[in-house]
């Protein structure tokens, strides 16, 4: 068993929220996270996780300047399809729209001035370097899942005759 380098925690929306999912993410006495007494035989002693806070929703992005002041708070990870569907905007704004692309700059540019990783999930390669075009700092890529069922369907589309 190997021990998780970072905690993504969705749906954040306030200052109180982040300090939750920071609390939760360590041992005491910075957190709650139990250690247990079997962890430290089997484990050597680890950095604590990073926690990544979810910013998916517009409580979230009035609260962000207040979440990056939360002590512990190592990143922000935009959730884009949500986002965009939070502020009544089509998913596929995210794929290139002026009012997404601000709303996308009214979290980063924040995220920035703090020094705090900003990143964001992507569906291609294309999706990856838009973004990073924008200021993020890290990209998500898709899922396990995803990209299989990409490659399982790209082999058998080649094996057809």
């Amino acid at each position: 068993m190997t021990a998780s380098d970072g905690v993504i925690v969705p749906l954040v929306n306030s200052a109180d929220e982040a300090t939750a999912a920071v609390i939760a993410c360590h041992h005491p006495p910075r957190g709650i996270r139990s250690y247990g007494p079997v962890r430290a035989p089997w484990h050597p002693p680890r950095a604590e996780p990073v926690c990544v806070v979810m910013v998916e929703t517009p409580d979230a992005v009035a609260a962000l300047p207040d979440m990056l002041k939360v002590e512990g708070v190592g990143g922000v990870l935009i959730g884009p399809s949500d986002l965009a569907l939070s502020h009544g905007m089509p998913v596929a704004a995210q794929h290139g729209d002026d009012a997404y692309d601000a709303l996308l700059r009214s979290i980063i540019e924040p995220c920035r001035a703090a020094d705090t990783p900003v990143g964001i999930f992507t569906a291609t390669p294309d999706h990856a370097h838009r973004f990073r075009a924008l200021g993020v700092t890290f990209v998500a890529g898709p899922s396990d899942a995803v990209i299989l069922h990409r490659a399982a369907t790209e082999h058998l589309e080649r094996c057809r005759p």
